[in-house]
């Protein structure tokens, strides 16, 4: 699967989230677009305002024009309240709802899952990369349907003005198009070595803060403020070619704008000379145009919001779509006596790395207390683990009463333990 179509794939995925809430999202869409609507329905009165009132002399228009004003300013607010709360509503539940999905996969993972991750990427995927799903969906369709609304409906003014002069500025479209292809690419790629940094931030920090006895017994402090200095540069480097990016991004679009509307005011000073274009229809139609570079700029920006979101979405998605812990077995665990065999040949935490435990041999007969002891590293967490069932042998295996335990139902079994951890909150 291209890039390209991974990144809709998971954008579609993303957006399921929203179906329990999608008369809200409707109510913020509709919003959006009246709000685009009522912005330029503001732009495209100065025609008649200037030809009419101003021109034309026509007195009942030039006193309307004050309460026009008013109501196009109320209807603007109340346009932009209820989109901004529907929109964020969707968006704080979005982020809750795959919050709780992401933590309800963490306690659900098999043990060999958290041995290959590090504590702080993992903690920042939850907190940091699920923030960034609220600005890339509904912040992001809020300003994608606002400004598209405002360009609509602007284009639909200008072309009623002057279908010419129209033309000749729509010719920036594909130019504009082009570039925000390329700098898709560009944001998508820079967004996720982002969160790759900000993981490390996290994980070097939760290290230095729950071993700082042991950093001031051997005198680490100044390696490790040169080892988060390291992984804090690179996450500004990687912001700063972010947000440099977009800059120059949203530059040259306005520039390439610009020339467009440059051009269409010379050619609409000659229509007005030869009485093709009234005054009111020329300024209103530039005033239009003129609109409609903030919404371009928008579009602009939010296409790196977009591609942070999709990024940091595959990084959820990733998790939730992994195998839970294994839990194949039915029977029921023993009740009674029951002796305890240990018959481990060999286990490995990782295929090709030495063995942690080999040719291991013990029976815990019932109603006996059994001590296990013996140097760090000799394998105790290890064998209470493999018991556990967080890990099963590659060679070998552990019964009670005769059965092994991979044929009892996990949940059941476990039930059966006492277990106090060496790890402490």
């Amino acid at each position: 699967m291209s890039d390209q179509s991974k990144a809709t794939a998971t954008y579609r995925r993303l957006f399921g989230y929203l179906r329990p809430y999608w008369l809200i999202f409707l109510v913020g869409i509709f919003a959006n677009l009246l709000y685009g609507f009522v912005d330029t329905e503001f732009v495209k009165a100065f025609e008649p305002l200037i030809d009419d009132a101003i021109y034309g002399d026509d007195k009942e228009l030039l006193a309307f024009a004050p309460l026009f004003i008013l109501i196009i300013i109320v209807l603007r607010g109340i346009a932009s309240f209820t989109a901004t709360y529907a929109m964020s509503y969707v968006g704080t539940y979005l982020v809750h709802d795959l919050r709780r999905e992401l933590f309800t996969k963490y306690v659900t993972l098999p043990a060999q899952f958290f041995d290959q991750h590090k504590t702080g990427d993992l903690i920042s995927t939850l907190t940091y990369n699920s923030e960034q799903l609220k600005q890339s969906t509904t912040e992001a369709v809020t300003t994608i349907v606002r400004s598209l609304a405002v360009i609509i409906f602007a284009l639909i003014g200008m072309f009623q003005n002057s279908w010419k002069l129209s033309l000749i500025f729509l010719v920036i479209a594909p130019v504009i198009a082009l570039l925000v292809n390329v700098i898709s690419r560009r944001f998508r790629t820079i967004s996720t070595r982002i969160q790759n940094a900000m993981s490390d931030i996290t994980h070097v920090t939760q290290e230095g803060v729950e071993n700082y006895q042991t950093i001031r017994v051997y005198a680490g402090q100044e390696g490790e403020s040169k080892r988060f200095a390291g992984v804090n540069n690179s996450n500004r480097q990687q912001s700063m070619k972010l947000e440099s990016t977009r800059a120059a991004s949203v530059s040259v679009i306005q520039v390439i704008a610009g020339v467009g509307i440059s051009v269409v005011f010379y050619f609409g000073i000659q229509m007005i000379e030869q009485g093709e274009l009234s005054g009111g229809a020329f300024i209103a139609t530039l005033m239009l145009m003129a609109l409609i570079l903030k919404p371009l700029k928008d579009l602009t920006s939010v296409n790196a919001i977009m591609q942070r979101g999709i990024a940091a979405a595959q990084s959820l998605f990733d998790i939730i779509d992994l195998a839970d812990e294994p839990n194949k077995g039915k029977a029921s665990v023993p009740k009674g006596q029951e002796t305890i065999t240990v018959a481990i040949d060999s286990f490995q935490y990782i295929a090709d790395k030495p063995a942690a435990i080999k040719d291991f041999y013990a029976q815990f007969a019932a109603g006996k207390t059994t001590a296990i002891v013996g140097q760090s590293g000799s394998g105790k967490s290890t064998l209470i683990g493999l018991l556990l069932r967080f890990y099963t042998p590659q060679q070998g295996k552990i019964e009670i009463a005769g059965k092994n335990i991979n044929e009892l139902e996990l949940t059941d079994y476990r039930s059966a333990f006492a277990y106090v951890s060496q790890d402490v909150a």
